[in-house]
C-alpha cells in the first residue's frame, strides 16, 4: 500500500510518447521495474526519460551521435554517475511495430521489451557479443515479468 501512496511523488521515469499512439505502457509498472533493476545491479536510480521516435530519426541519431549508418530499435544516451543511474532511451515506433508482426506480439511488448532493454543498458550490460546478447535477453524476459506483476498489482 505504502507504493500506491507514494506513487506519483516517487516516479523517475519520463515517457514521451511523441507522435505515436500507444496507450497500453503502464509508466507507474515501469518505474517499478526500473527502480528494481538498479537495485538489482547495486545503483540508485536517477532520471531517466524515454522518447519513442520514428526509425528516421533514430537512424539520424545513430549516424551523429554513435557513427553507425545503420537502422537500430534502441539507442541509449547514459549520464549515469558512479552509483546513479540516469540516461536517455530513444525507441524505434517503426522498429517495434515491424517486428511485433513478425513476432506476433503487440507493438507495446516490443517497446516494453526495448525499454526494459534500455535500462539494462545503462545498469552495465552490453549485448556485443552472443553470450552477452543471451545474458540481455534472460534479465529482459525477467524484468518483463516483474512488469507485468507490477503491473496487475495496480
Amino acid at each position: 500500500m505504502l507504493w500506491k501512496n507514494n506513487r506519483m511523488k516517487s516516479r523517475i521515469v519520463d515517457w514521451n510518447k511523441g507522435n505515436f499512439n500507444f496507450q497500453n505502457i503502464d509508466i507507474d509498472a515501469l518505474n517499478r521495474v526500473y527502480t528494481t533493476v538498479c537495485a538489482d545491479f547495486d545503483f540508485t536510480p536517477g532520471r531517466i526519460s524515454f522518447q519513442l521516435t520514428s526509425d528516421e530519426d533514430l537512424w539520424k541519431m545513430n549516424v551523429e551521435h554513435l557513427d553507425h549508418d545503420t537502422y537500430t530499435d534502441v539507442i541509449t544516451f547514459s549520464y549515469s554517475t558512479e552509483k546513479i543511474v540516469s540516461g536517455e532511451v530513444y525507441i524505434s515506433a517503426d522498429r517495434a511495430i515491424e517486428n511485433a508482426n513478425m513476432l506476433n506480439i503487440t507493438p507495446e511488448e516490443e517497446i516494453l521489451r526495448y525499454a526494459v532493454h534500455g535500462i539494462l543498458h545503462l545498469c552495465g550490460m552490453n549485448d556485443a557479443d552472443e553470450n552477452e546478447r543471451l545474458s540481455m535477453r534472460t534479465k529482459e524476459d525477467l524484468y518483463i515479468e516483474k512488469y507485468q506483476l507490477f503491473h496487475v498489482e495496480r
